[in-house]
């Protein structure tokens, strides 16, 4: 590690009898440690989602006036909120990849250089991670630490940190992501029966989805008789003047008119669910 030095002289004389006082400018040294070590890392993405793929990038450079040698790279994986995909680690020294060491488990990675890095040279590691599936809720960031280590000069120098360790933090990203299951109330009818289309809207986010708009095309000789969204405890019934109907028998659910369709998010009890039918009598020519 660099340290500052500073120093400042002063001086003291006579003029006509009177004795007088200097001081000159502050002159600051940095003074090099014959080995040492610094480096950065980030994440390429700010946000994370459960489940979602991240990148990270760490740069290591000999800043001081030795080589340095047998550097090790380990990563505390988020303690525990990231797992490494095997396969991805790539090492850079001077854009020239190399062939380190690597040794992966559940909740920590090492990635050793075995080679030399010199003065003035730098490694970029890049690997990636992937959050947790089941990471918890009330996890809004993962910060993923590095402590990396070398040997001065030689294999049996001595022990060279990076001070301070290198972290990158993440924080969960606010999204909604939805799917519909649709199911018909039966498989089989009479001509002139009714028939309920059930669509099973969930959100696996950590927020609402909005404005939601749902299309169908119903099947030709389907005439709608009753069309309903449920959030929660709430039902809303919709009139013939909130939704459309196309002459391909396409519904449009709501139109500008009708009253907006939000799915809440993922909560400790699941994901959040909406749940819309539209009921109606099926003719058969």
């Amino acid at each position: 590690m660099a340290t500052t030095i500073q120093n400042q002289a002063s001086i003291r004389y006579q003029s006509e009898g009177t004795a007088q006082d200097a001081t000159s400018n502050v002159v600051t040294t940095e003074v090099i440690d014959q080995y040492t070590l610094s480096a950065t890392k980030i994440a390429l993405k700010p946000t994370f989602r459960s489940g979602e793929n991240m990148t990270y990038v760490t740069r290591i450079e000999n800043v001081g006036n030795g080589p340095i040698t047998n550097i090790e790279i380990r990563d505390d994986l988020g303690q525990g909120q990231l797992s490494y995909l095997l396969g991805t680690i790539r090492l850079y020294l001077d854009g020239v990849e190399m062939d380190p060491v690597i040794t992966a488990t559940d909740d920590a990675l090492s990635i050793t250089y075995n080679g030399t890095l010199n003065p003035g040279q730098h490694l970029n590691l890049v690997y990636m991670t992937r959050v947790l599936p089941n990471i918890g809720e009330a996890i809004t960031t993962i910060t993923n630490t590095q402590t990396i280590t070398g040997r001065g000069g030689s294999t049996e120098g001595p022990i060279v940190s990076v001070t301070p360790q290198p972290n990158a933090t993440i924080t969960r990203g606010n999204y909604a992501e939805v799917q519909v299951l649709k199911e018909a109330s039966a498989p089989s009818i009479v001509s002139g029966q009714p028939l309920t289309y059930t669509f099973t809207l969930t959100n696996t986010g950590n927020t609402n989805a909005s404005d939601v708009v749902l299309q169908d095309t119903l099947p030709q000789g389907f005439t709608v008789t009753q069309v309903q969204s449920t959030t929660g405890q709430v039902t809303t019934t919709y009139d013939a003047s909130q939704y459309t109907i196309d002459e391909n028998n396409t519904i449009t659910l709501p139109n500008q008119t009708g009253t907006a369709i939000i799915v809440p998010p993922m909560s400790q009890s699941g994901p959040g669910m909406t749940v819309i039918t539209i009921t109606g009598n099926v003719q058969t020519i």
